[in-house]
């Protein structure tokens, strides 16, 4: 059994005063960042384009996705520099090459799969979350094959995989009810048979979002619709011990940040979140443009967080060190280029929990 310990973010959906603000309505609306070679690239659903803002100069560009209504989601690069997303809509998986600034569509093998996220696998393969089809996919960029592998519980839905310290690729059955863990990993001796196994039930019952994500200490998000009680729950896979610590409001999404620390976004409540899985305690730095509609989020090479404010129309930023955030429109007209600035803004909130629950709570 893996040996670290996972994160999950329990979050409500379903309530009148805490409903999640839906972004994606009209085009230029940013859903998922991906920071790489200088540049911060975004998808824009409706609008069907993939975009790019250049932070020094606050230009913002649009590509087109070849196929109409492809519903452009989830973001991540590889080795090379290549950006790479999935077409919900259009049912295929899509590579952005920035150095011919084309972008390549493979179908899904799957009708209706309904890809919806995505990682670039250590040995480079990509995974890919078909939610539609309760499968995830491999693909291998080199001979453009895709190898499905369906989900151990039907109309499972995972959402968004992650790889292990150790190359378990894993992600969250939240069509399940309780929700699952499941992984694959593959051996040296056996790569083309699996071990594939259901881990965790989640404490909750109704449906739920997920974001997985790497790195040396994997942690991941999971929101259940089952109360007005949000927490983060950490789970030990080797021991089955789960401990749990209050959060404001719903959260979506989490990353991995500099010394260990679980970053995440709290879509009504307008928070960017930081978690301390050994302390178990809980920052929150308040969005400057109320009802951002903040989703998704990644760090850059420099420690800079970047996210998607589909809401208000932007690309913020917020810097670890100096508390202090950075906004960037997105609101272009055609052609889908124009010169922006970024505007330099603080943080005005700062809410802190510990394991014991006792809050010290301050304001800026």
């Amino acid at each position: 059994m893996p040996s670290f310990t996972l994160i999950l973010i329990l979050a409500t959906t379903g309530h009148a005063d805490h409903l999640f603000i839906d972004p994606f309505t009209k085009p230029n609306q940013p859903a998922y960042v991906q920071p790489s070679g200088g540049f911060v690239y975004y998808t824009d659903p409706i609008g069907n384009k993939l975009g790019r803002l250049d932070p020094a100069t606050g230009l913002i560009t649009g590509f087109t996705v070849p196929t109409p209504n492809a519903v452009p989601k989830g973001l991540t690069r590889d080795a090379s520099g290549n950006i790479w997303f999935v077409e919900q809509g259009g049912n295929k998986l899509a590579v952005f090459n920035p150095t011919t600034q084309q972008i390549t569509e493979y179908e899904m093998p799957t009708p209706n799969s309904r890809p919806t996220d995505l990682m670039v696998y250590s040995r480079g393969q990509i995974w890919v979350a078909e939610i539609g089809a309760s499968k995830i996919a491999r693909f291998n960029p080199s001979t453009a094959q895709f190898e499905e592998f369906p989900t151990l519980i039907p109309n499972a839905r995972p959402n968004v995989p992650f790889e292990d310290p150790q190359g378990r690729i894993w992600w969250v059955d939240q069509g399940a009810s309780p929700h699952r863990l499941e992984f694959l990993e593959f051996s040296a001796s056996n790569p083309d048979n699996p071990v594939h196994q259901i881990v965790l039930a989640d404490p909750g019952q109704n449906r739920a979002r997920a974001t997985p994500i790497p790195g040396d200490d994997p942690l991941f998000s999971l929101q259940i619709g089952t109360s007005l009680n949000n927490a983060v729950f950490t789970f030990d896979p080797s021991t089955g011990l789960v401990t749990r610590v209050d959060l404001s409001s719903p959260a979506h999404g989490i990353v991995l940040g500099p010394g260990g620390l679980g970053w995440f976004t709290e879509n009504p409540g307008n928070f960017i979140g930081r978690l301390d899985s050994i302390t178990l305690m809980i920052s929150e730095f308040r969005i400057p443009t109320p009802n951002s509609g903040t989703l998704d989020l990644e760090f850059d090479d420099q420690g800079t967080l970047w996210f998607a404010e589909g809401t208000a129309f932007q690309i913020g930023n917020f810097n670890p060190t100096t508390l202090t955030f950075r906004e960037f429109s997105t609101t272009v007209p055609e052609p889908t280029t124009l010169l922006l600035l970024g505007t330099g803004l603080a943080g005005v909130a700062i809410k802190m929990r510990k394991r014991t629950r006792r809050r010290a709570e301050g304001k800026q």
